[in-house]
């Protein structure tokens, strides 16, 4: 057998040694500002690597908190996650300028609290803080603007996200109609259907189950009043406005809102009260006991 063993030259031990004494050397910042600017690292956004929380601030509340938006909001695709970040990122600065303003309001009471000098305490308490509101009044109106500034760009960002959120669910919507009719066309000619085969990303249980529930609602529309039902179905079908449904029915615009939600209220309990019946239940186990 060939011994393929390579043979260790001066040469390499040589450079051996002095990549150990130059590792030696790496052990990370040696002064105070660098270990502070070392430690910024975890506070900074994963990411645009900017600074978000800064080191006074909890970095494990900055994270929690920026999950509830997740979860409230449920992004599907990056453009949803970068807005809903956005969304988090801009309140969370928000929720900071208030806690600054307080901050600045409380260092001016403490400066003046001994300069003022009267025997009530409530007047003394107003004259204090009347001396430092006018102290600070140029930072105070820094952040105001700062404030606006920050208020803008939430409510810009979350318009934004509402629209991508609405054209992504009605795009999903429309597909899970066309999904539906070719799956229904299939099982007639008694052939199996495949949705991605149609570029779909639906499973059959999802189409199925969308089928049921169009059904149930079909079936459902039919115990409306017909105001209701007609309201019901220019907004959700016809996706008309409240403006518009008033003029094409000749009605105020209040009228045509009680209406819509007086038909949703009326929809979801009878959807509820099937949801809950003895025979449906008993499906819903049937159902279970096959797949298990």
């Amino acid at each position: 057998m060939k011994n393929n063993t390579v043979p260790i030259t001066d040469h390499d031990a040589a450079r051996s040694a002095r990549n150990r004494a130059n590792a030696a050397h790496s052990t990370g910042p040696k002064t105070e500002a660098g270990k502070k600017r070392s430690s910024l690292n975890a506070y900074r956004h994963g990411l645009t690597g900017q600074t978000i929380v800064l080191p006074a601030e909890d970095l494990a509340a900055y994270q929690a908190f920026t999950r509830t938006f997740v979860d409230h909001y449920k992004p599907v695709d990056i453009i949803e996650k970068q807005l809903v970040q956005s969304l988090a990122d801009t309140q969370w600065r928000l929720n900071r300028v208030a806690a600054l303003e307080h901050n600045l309001m409380g260092l001016g009471f403490d400066e003046h609290s001994n300069s003022i000098s009267t025997e009530h305490p409530e007047a003394h308490a107003a004259l204090v803080t009347i001396e430092a509101m006018r102290e600070e009044t140029p930072s105070l109106a820094v952040l105001g603007l700062h404030t606006a500034r920050l208020a803008r760009y939430f409510e810009k960002t979350l318009k934004l996200l509402k629209e991508t959120q609405s054209e992504r669910r009605a795009t999903e919507a429309a597909q899970l109609r066309e999904a539906a009719a070719l799956y229904q066309m299939d099982k007639k000619q008694g052939l199996p259907y495949n949705p991605s085969e149609d570029g779909f990303v639906f499973s059959t249980t999802e189409i199925e189950t969308f089928i049921r529930r169009r059904d149930r609602l079909k079936a459902a529309l039919h115990r409306l009043r017909p105001e209701e039902k007609e309201v019901f179905l220019l907004r959700q079908n016809g996706e008309l406005t409240f403006e518009e449904i008033a003029r094409l029915r000749g009605s105020p615009v209040a009228s045509g809102k009680t209406l819509m939600r007086t038909a949703m209220r009326k929809l979801k309990q009878i959807v509820q009260d099937e949801e809950s019946s003895p025979r449906r239940r008993s499906e819903r186990r049937f159902a279970g006991a096959l797949s298990a």
